[in-house]
């Protein structure tokens, strides 16, 4: 737990250096996690639409398995240095645009427009 190793006790959601000597890195961690949470809703609608519409949920599912691997290798690096996420931030990216993408042509499908036989 964040919280116990960093001594930041509930309900201030970031550190201040008078709380923690490890304030920087808390709030690297709570930044993280926040991030996490903001963009899960975005994952979870383009997984039920793809999984859904598409009639073939192992291409989500596969999509899925990728954006949570590079999720979580975000989450580590946010966690070392706020500059190092960038680079597992790229892959993120593009796995939920793909994501995103699949879910608007299987959509669009399902509306009758034949983008994909």
């Amino acid at each position: 737990n964040a919280r116990v190793d960093h001594g930041v006790k509930l309900p201030n959601l970031y550190a201040t250096k008078e709380m923690s000597k490890t304030a920087v890195e808390f709030n690297c961690i709570q930044r993280g996690h926040q991030n996490f949470l903001e963009s899960y809703p975005s994952y979870v609608l383009a997984v039920y639409v793809s999984a859904t519409l598409a009639g073939r949920p192992n291409i989500a599912g596969f999509l899925l398995t990728l954006i949570a691997i590079f999720r979580v290798l975000y989450g580590l690096q946010y966690r070392n240095n706020i500059q190092s996420r960038i680079g597992a931030l790229l892959p993120t990216v593009l796995a939920l645009s793909t994501m995103l993408g699949y879910a608007g042509l299987m959509a669009l499908s399902a509306l009758g427009y034949n983008f994909i036989n």
